[in-house]
C-alpha cells in the first residue's frame, strides 16, 4: 500500500497494524528543514518491520504527490490500496490557505494517484462533518454539515465532496472512515499527536499556574466522542479488510461516549483546580456566551495565555455535545461486532500522565 500522514497520529498507528499483519507500505514523506523522510519515519516505527517499508519522498500539494510518473509506474501492480491521511488539523481561519492546499488539493491529489493505480482510496475524515437530523442522529451519508464550525471541517466537507465526484464519473473507489475524537493508547496512554482533547487539557495545565478563577460552560447532558487511538485502529483495520467497505463511509465513533461533565470534573480532579467551576446551560445561552468569554479571556494580558485562549474558544462550540453518530455501515458490515469500549477514568489518567511526560508534544 502507499500512504501518506504515515509521521502522523493516527496513521503511524495504523501503520504499524498493517506492518504487522505482514503488508509492505511505501510511505509518502515530505522533507523538512532538519529531519530527512528516511528520519523521521524511522522516529515513528524505529527498526520495526523495516524490511517491509520503505520511503517515497512527495508532497500531497503537488499533482500526483510530486512523485515522478516513472517511479508510479514501478508501484504499478505493487501498491493495491491507497491511504490518505495527511492533513492539518486547525481551527484558525488565518490558516485558510493551508488548510486548503492540505486537506482540498492534497484529496484531489490522492485521488490522481489512486486513479493513475488503480487502486482503491482509503481515506481518513472526521466524524464531526457529519449532518445531524432534528433528533440530532448523524448518518453515515454523503450529506455534511450545513454550517461547519471551523475551518478544519469545512475542507474536510469539500475534501469528501471532491471524493464522491470522483466515484460518480467511475473513475476508481473508495473507503472513507470518519473518526471521532481521538486520544491515548487506552492501555499504555501513548500518544503521536496532542490535538483535540488535549488542547482543552493544556487549557486547564495553564489555569493551574496562573491560579485563575473561572466558569466553564457546558450543556448539561452533553457528551464528547472520545475514542482510543489503539481502540480506532482496530475498527479501521477491521473495515479496510472487506471488499464490500468500498464505496461507502464508516463513523469510527464510540457507541458509549463520555458525559461533558465527567470530562470536566476528571480533569478538575487531575490537575487539582481549585478556581474552576462548571456551568451548565441551554444550548442557545452556551453559543452566546463564546463573544462573553472571549471578551474575558481578553482582559488577561499574558502572551502565553492568547494561544490557550484561541483553543479554548475554538472548542467551545463542542461543549454542547455531539450528535448520535450512527454506525449502520459499521454494523452491517462486521455483523454488530463492534468491539467495545467504554472511556473510564484510568484511561484518561493514563493520557493525561503521557501528554505530561511528553510536554504534550511542544518542541518534539
Amino acid at each position: 500500500m502507499l500512504m501518506s500522514g504515515g509521521t502522523g497520529f493516527l496513521m503511524s498507528r495504523l501503520a504499524k497494524q498493517f506492518l504487522e499483519e505482514g503488508h509492505e507500505i511505501f510511505f509518502l514523506v515530505r522533507p523538512t528543514n532538519d529531519t530527512s523522510p528516511e528520519e523521521r519515519m524511522r522516529q515513528q516505527l524505529g527498526d520495526f518491520k523495516c524490511n517491509q517499508w520503505h520511503v517515497i519522498v512527495g508532497d500531497t500539494t503537488q499533482s500526483l504527490w510530486g512523485i515522478e510518473k516513472n517511479d508510479l509506474d514501478k508501484l504499478k501492480g505493487e501498491v493495491t490500496e491507497v491511504w490518505h491521511g495527511a492533513a492539518l488539523v486547525r481551527f484558525d481561519s488565518s490558516k485558510k490557505y493551508l488548510a486548503n492546499s492540505t486537506n482540498i488539493e492534497g484529496t484531489r491529489h490522492a485521488l490522481e494517484v489512486a486513479e493513475y493505480l488503480q487502486a482503491p482510496l482509503h481515506y481518513i475524515s472526521t466524524a464531526y462533518i457529519a449532518r445531524e437530523d432534528s433528533r440530532h442522529r448523524a448518518y453515515e451519508t454523503q450529506e455534511c454539515r450545513m454550517n461547519p464550525r471551523n475551518i478544519y471541517e469545512e475542507t474536510k466537507c469539500n475534501a469528501e465532496l471532491l471524493i464522491h465526484q470522483w466515484q460518480e464519473a467511475g473513475k476508481g473507489t473508495a473507503v472513507i472512515y470518519r473518526p471521532a475524537i481521538l486520544i491515548g493508547d487506552s492501555r499504555t496512554g501513548e500518544a503521536q499527536g496532542f490535538t483535540g482533547y488535549y488542547m482543552v487539557a493544556r487549557f486547564f495545565v495553564e489555569l493551574k499556574t496562573r491560579r485563575l478563577v473561572l466558569f466553564i460552560p457546558y450543556v448539561w447532558g452533553a457528551r464528547l466522542n472520545l475514542i482510543p487511538v489503539n481502540w480506532a485502529v482496530d475498527l479501521i483495520t477491521q473495515i479496510s479488510a472487506h471488499s464490500e467497505a468500498h464505496g461507502k463511509i464508516f463513523h469510527i465513533t464510540n457507541p458509549h461516549p463520555p458525559l461533558l461533565r465527567f470530562l470536566f470534573h476528571h480533569a478538575i480532579t487531575y490537575f487539582h483546580l481549585n478556581g474552576v467551576f462548571l456551568l451548565p446551560m441551554p444550548v442557545t445561552l452556551l453559543r452566546a456566551s463564546a463573544l462573553f468569554f472571549d471578551h474575558l479571556f481578553a482582559l488577561i494580558p499574558l502572551r502565553s495565555f492568547r494561544h490557550m485562549r484561541k483553543q479554548f474558544l475554538f472548542y467551545l462550540p463542542y461543549f454542547a455535545g455531539d450528535p448520535s453518530f450512527l454506525q449502520r455501515n459499521v454494523k452491517k458490515i462486521l455483523k454488530n461486532n463492534i468491539p467495545p469500549i467504554t472511556i473510564t477514568k484510568e484511561i484518561l489518567d493514563r493520557c493525561l500522565d503521557y501528554a505530561i511526560a511528553h510536554n504534550f508534544g511542544i518542541n518534539q
